[in-house]
């Protein structure tokens, strides 16, 4: 049986613990000891190593109890800023806030402390089960490096709960976009804005006319372009001899995205060339776009597990990523579920005990129906 008090206590534990991208070192610690104490296999990466980070992407694996295909959940160590210093304040109402000067971090930690409660939960009930495995990622907030540098070697499982959507208890997204990040230089030449202007060549005039040829927001019903940072030149007086331009692309397609990306460099050649400046861009595949289908069985089975809790389970697409993203990339079809988040991202992010309980519950009953299981994968 869930037991809500320890549920609380436990996610209480974990929001006092500093998380923020990129500084997840003593959360992890914690983590890993949480895990080991209960009896699991836990292994940490070296994923880290790619970008000097401190902690690498967690594994941990609980052996089966019954035959079948294992199980994958998964959710992240990290949270955005501003996430030093924070605390759990619970209300008699049941809900759970920050003080207001920080987010709360129930994105992700509510669906840290389900996971942890969940073991104990089959432990102490001594559930059967095929195999339960956890991947808890680091920096998943910046556009999912950690699960972007995964060893995907430790991982078993070919289907995954994946525990990391805003909103109402019963939630699931079956889709997300790629996102494409931008980073263009137009590159021109200095001179002295009052004495040569000839001799120069304004980076920012070549960049401001490529900029107003480009159509920006919403280009496709299901995809969006956005030109957000731009800064350059140095002086008031100087023909601006450097303009850095920041931006990205999502779309469902990524088919799409990059012709979008494609369109925005042919757009700043042809004005770099006719001013004789020189153009310098790059992009980065934060995410790649991925399609669950519905119909699929690890669909059922979580119409099934809601169903069970007397939720009623809708579907939504979402236009942010997650690791499901990459997940999907190695093979692993997924869904994400909301894990009792509201708010996220924002000083007035909730929780509530009851809902991380539903979760819980939710999960238990995942595991329950799809022990012994023989799983069809559906096409991605």
């Amino acid at each position: 049986m869930v037991n809500e008090k320890r549920l609380v206590r436990q996610f209480q534990k974990l929001v006092s613990i500093d998380a923020e991208s990129w500084q997840e070192r003593e959360i992890a610690n914690y983590l890993v000891e949480c895990l080991e104490d209960l009896g699991l296999e836990v292994t940490e990466d070296q994923g880290n190593l790619v970008y000097g980070s401190p902690a690498g992407n967690i594994h941990a694996y609980l052996p089966p109890t019954a035959g079948g295909e294992s199980l994958l959940l998964a959710g992240h160590m990290d949270t955005v800023s501003p996430g030093k210093g924070r605390k759990a304040f619970v209300h008699k109402n049941g809900k759970i806030t920050s003080a207001g000067d920080t987010v709360l971090g129930a994105d992700d930690h509510a669906a840290l402390a389900e996971m942890l409660e969940l073991v104990k939960v089959i432990q102490e009930d001594r559930v059967a089960h095929s195999g339960i495995e956890f991947s808890i990622s680091f920096a998943e907030e910046a556009f999912c490096k950690g699960a972007r540098a995964m060893d995907f070697s430790l991982i078993r499982s070919k289907r995954a709960l994946v525990l990391d959507l805003a909103g109402p208890v019963g939630g699931v997204s079956l889709a997300a976009p790629t996102i494409l990040s931008i980073y263009l230089d137009v590159i021109g030449r200095s001179a002295h804005a009052g004495f040569a202007p000839e001799r120069g060549i304004h980076a920012l005039a070549v960049a401001a006319e490529a900029i107003a040829q480009i159509p920006m927001g919403r280009v496709h019903e299901d995809t969006t372009v956005n030109l957000g940072r731009i800064h350059g030149g140095s002086t008031k007086n100087s023909v601006p001899d450097r303009v850095h331009i920041e931006g990205e692309i999502r779309s469902m397609s990524d088919r799409r995205a990059v012709k979008e990306v494609e369109k925005i460099r042919r757009t700043f050649q042809e004005a770099a060339d006719r001013a004789g400046a020189r153009i310098h861009m790059q992009t980065e595949r934060e995410i790649r776009a991925y399609r669950m289908p519905e119909e699929s069985e690890l669909m059922t089975l979580y119409r099934k597990a809601c169903a069970s809790q007397g939720i009623s389970p809708y579907i939504q697409e979402t236009f942010g990523g997650s690791d499901n993203n990459v997940y999907a990339e190695h093979g692993i079809q997924g869904l994400v579920i909301a894990s009792a988040m509201n708010e996220h991202h924002s000083k007035e992010e909730w929780t509530s005990a009851g809902d991380m309980a539903k979760v819980t519950r939710i999960l238990l009953e995942m595991v329950k129906l799809s022990t012994n299981m023989e799983y069809e994968y559906a096409e991605l």
